[in-house]
């Protein structure tokens, strides 16, 4: 199966203890990865209660290439708040990577439950149907993605781009001027 680039969600904690987890992120995303490991070791040693800390930790742990630790933190935010949408994405994300696909999208079509524009959502559950060859319900989850939320360009973008893939696999017509050159 393709190994797909998915959106995570960070947002911030309101608890102090879960700051160290934002700095580990910043500093894997800055190419850092041995100062990330030490803040995650950190942040595993924390007493973290908040659903954002958890899902946070979900985050760092899938940037970390540890897909069923982050799996384990994302099931934590969501005991503690199951309509927490960023926890049911980075489940998604975590999921996927750990090769249970089935449960990355059942998890991304929650998160939507609970937020029906959420961009990172819809664009992760739009990629994994569509590796799927499930280009029918990737276009419909992004369809219902930009009525709830009309201002995310990302969405139009993403519904656009399905809906040229769906024509030619439908065997439509020729699409642009890229084709003729």
């Amino acid at each position: 199966m393709a190994s797909l680039q998915l959106e995570v969600r960070v947002l911030n904690s309101p608890e102090l203890a879960a700051h160290g987890v934002l700095q580990a992120i910043r500093a894997i995303e800055s190419g850092n990865r041995e100062v990330a490991a030490r803040g995650y070791r950190d942040a595993l040693a924390a007493r973290l209660v908040h659903p954002y800390s958890w899902s946070n930790l979900a985050a760092l742990a899938i940037a970390l290439d540890d897909p069923q630790a982050a799996r384990q933190h994302a099931m934590r935010a969501l005991q503690l708040d199951q309509r927490h949408a960023d926890g049911w994405v980075n489940l998604g994300v975590a999921s996927w990577h750990a090769g249970q696909h089935r449960e990355g999208a059942q998890a991304m079509d929650r998160a939507l439950q609970h937020v029906p524009g959420l961009a990172a959502a819809a664009l992760n559950y739009a990629l994994m149907l569509r590796v799927v060859n499930r280009l029918p319900q990737a276009h419909e989850v992004l369809a219902m993605a930009v009525q709830a939320n009309p201002g995310e360009w990302r969405l139009h973008f993403a519904l656009a781009e399905t809906a040229l893939l769906r024509a030619k696999a439908d065997g439509g017509e020729r699409i642009g001027v890229a084709e003729a050159a």
